[in-house]
C-alpha cells in the first residue's frame, strides 16, 4: 500500500465526522455579499469560488433576488479516491428588494474571479434630477 494511502487511513473520519461532513455538504453555503447604492442603483458584489458561469444561476422578481450556484468536482475515471474533501459545494443567497424603486426588468450581472457583480437600476421615474433654474 502507498504512503499517501496509508496516512489516509491513519486520518479517516469517524462514523460521526464523516455524517456531519455529509449533512453540512447537503445544506448549501451563503456566500459573502457586499451591497453598495447610489442614485443609479444598487450594486451587490457576491463571493462566488470556484462557481463557473454555467454553473450559476439569477432569479429576480419584485420583491426578492436568488443567487444559487454550485460546484462540481468530478472524479477522473482511472482513479480511485483515497481520500474527498473536495465535493460538490452549493451556495445559495436570496435578497429582499424594494422593487417599487428598483427596476427589476433591467438587472445584468457579470462574474470575475470568484465575483458576481450584478446590478439593477432605479426606475428612470424615481432616479433624483437637476432642475435647471431660468431666471425672471
Amino acid at each position: 500500500m502507498s504512503e499517501v494511502a496509508q496516512k489516509s487511513q491513519a486520518s479517516e473520519p469517524t462514523d460521526s465526522q464523516r455524517s456531519a461532513s455529509e449533512a453540512q455538504r447537503a445544506t448549501p453555503l451563503r456566500p459573502a455579499a457586499n451591497i453598495l447604492e447610489n442614485e443609479r442603483g444598487v450594486i451587490l458584489l457576491v463571493e462566488m469560488p470556484g462557481v463557473s458561469k454555467d454553473r450559476l444561476q439569477l432569479h429576480c422578481d419584485s420583491t426578492h433576488l436568488v443567487v444559487t450556484g454550485d460546484i462540481e468536482i468530478d472524479m477522473p475515471a482511472e482513479m480511485d479516491s483515497l481520500y474527498a474533501d473536495l465535493r460538490t459545494t452549493q451556495f445559495h443567497r436570496e435578497f429582499s428588494l424594494a422593487g417599487e424603486q428598483l427596476d427589476v426588468d433591467s438587472v445584468s450581472a457579470s462574474l470575475d474571479n470568484g465575483i458576481l457583480k450584478i446590478e439593477i437600476p432605479r426606475r428612470e421615474e424615481l432616479r433624483p434630477r437637476r432642475i435647471e433654474i431660468s431666471t425672471g
